[in-house]
């Protein structure tokens, strides 16, 4: 399996690293470079809302690989007793079938 994901981050109290992101997303886009953006923070992580996995029809060739990502995380001591939540983003008129289809999953 060829490498098609780039991770990138940027420290949300000093944005300038979002804005060479975005300088370079279409230099990214154009290599078809699955892209995810970290955005990290001194903050603590709030772990009881859990792994929120977001999926559109046309991501079908990278739906397992984000699932697998949640998964991984999950492995994680700090994620131990969180859960994963995979959301679908549909067009209005199709909320019943989706729905109908992630249930069947």
């Amino acid at each position: 399996m060829e490498n098609n994901m780039l991770l990138l981050e940027y420290d949300k109290e000093n944005p300038d690293g979002l804005v060479d992101i975005i300088d370079n997303f279409k230099l990214i886009n154009s290599g078809n470079f699955d892209l995810c953006i970290l955005a990290s923070s001194r903050k603590p992580i709030i772990y009881k809302n859990g792994i929120h996995i977001w999926i559109k029809t046309t991501d079908t060739d990278n739906a397992n690989l984000m699932i697998l990502l949640g998964f991984i995380l999950l492995g994680h001591p700090d994620w131990k007793n969180s859960d994963i939540m995979i959301f679908e983003i549909c067009k209005q008129d199709e909320i019943n079938e989706v729905e109908n289809q992630m249930n069947e999953l």
